[in-house]
């Protein structure tokens, strides 16, 4: 007897049908991909957007204490409170931005702002994580408030001549650390001009631990015939942990520049 076997032919397998399945499972990654980054953009913006939009409304409401309250001292609040018919509610969030850099956070958020005479403007805030957001500067169809009559003498401030002085007292050390900062934009004022600047301060001790943090540690905000501030920051340091080296990592933030400067400064004790 002779048994016959037929074997049964197997399917041909359809390649474009798993070149059209891949790119359904690449479209989906790249889909979940997309929104998770913009949501997490979202959530990192969350803060400074919500600041930016508490002043849009106070600017539509004419609300000058909440304006003052939620600016830094630089921001030409009246100049903006004075353009009454540019600042409406109904405002579209454009845009928003967030960095972190030599340890100061700043955001940037865009909107477009319906004006009550009708007209549309697009508006962006500058803004600054001092332990709270605060509007830094504002600028309306590209135009910066307070810029007019402004002086343009650097685009970026920069820390100089530092100076610094150490005296034992008992039980430790007293340094007195003094600095000039050049470059900061001006108003003129008369033969004067008027500067605006905040001073941070993060001091590490010789084990690398904070010992003093304070982003608005000083503020400047007066006439001065050129357009330097000078700093100084005199420490207490006791203790048998004060020997050793120290960083004083000074921060400065041009108010009516917009701009922020930073620099480490070292000394060693004893």
């Amino acid at each position: 007897m002779v048994i016959m076997q037929q074997q049964a032919t197997p399917p041909r397998s359809n390649p474009l049908k798993w070149i059209l399945i891949g790119c359904v499972g690449l479209f989906l990654f790249g889909s979940l991909f997309v929104g998770g980054c913009f949501f997490l953009l979202l959530k990192a913006t969350s803060a400074p957007v919500k600041a930016g939009e508490e002043f849009l409304q106070a600017m539509s409401s004419g609300d000058a204490a909440r304006v003052r309250g939620l600016c830094d001292p630089g921001v030409p609040v009246e100049e903006l409170l004075k353009e009454t018919g540019a600042w409406n509610s109904g405002w579209t969030i454009t845009g928003r931005y967030i960095e972190t850099k030599n340890g100061v956070t700043t955001g940037r958020v865009m909107a477009q702002v319906p004006g009550k005479d009708g007209k549309t403007r697009a508006v962006e805030l500058q803004l600054v994580d001092s332990g709270g957001w605060k509007v830094m500067s504002v600028t309306v169809d590209g135009r910066r408030s307070g810029t007019a009559g402004t002086s343009a003498e650097a685009s970026a401030p920069e820390i100089r001549n530092v100076d610094i002085q150490k005296e034992k007292i008992e039980g430790g050390w007293e340094v007195r650390v003094a600095f000039e900062v050049h470059g900061l934009r001006s108003e003129a004022r008369g033969e004067n001009k008027r500067i605006a600047a905040t001073h941070g301060v993060l001091l590490k001790g010789p084990k690398g631990q904070d010992v003093i943090k304070n982003d608005d540690f000083k503020t400047i905000d007066g006439e001065a015939n050129v357009a330097v501030a000078t700093f100084t920051d005199t420490f207490t340091l006791t203790g048998k942990e004060a020997q050793g080296n120290w960083v004083l990592h000074a921060t400065v933030r041009d108010h009516l520049g917009g701009a922020t400067v930073t620099k480490d400064i070292e000394f060693k004790l004893p």
